[in-house]
């Protein structure tokens, strides 16, 4: 991976690098602060910036503080 992520573009790319389907991943994005955004039209994200929000999540999910 390259040191600051690869850039996804389209929700395809974002839904086959987290592992979720569309509908999973617009719910994020709405809900949970999920890291993508629309650029002309379609959906685009970084690798880096997905990894960094599904470690918030699992930390957030079992109530432990981050270091």
């Amino acid at each position: 991976m390259k040191k600051n992520g690869t850039i996804l573009v389209g929700m395809d790319q974002i839904t086959a690098y987290a592992g979720r389907n569309k509908e999973t991943i617009r719910q994020a994005i709405v809900s949970r602060g999920f890291p993508a955004v629309k650029v002309r039209g379609r959906w685009e994200s970084n690798s880096q910036l997905i990894e960094e929000w599904q470690r918030k999540q699992i930390v957030a999910g079992c109530g432990v503080t981050q270091r």
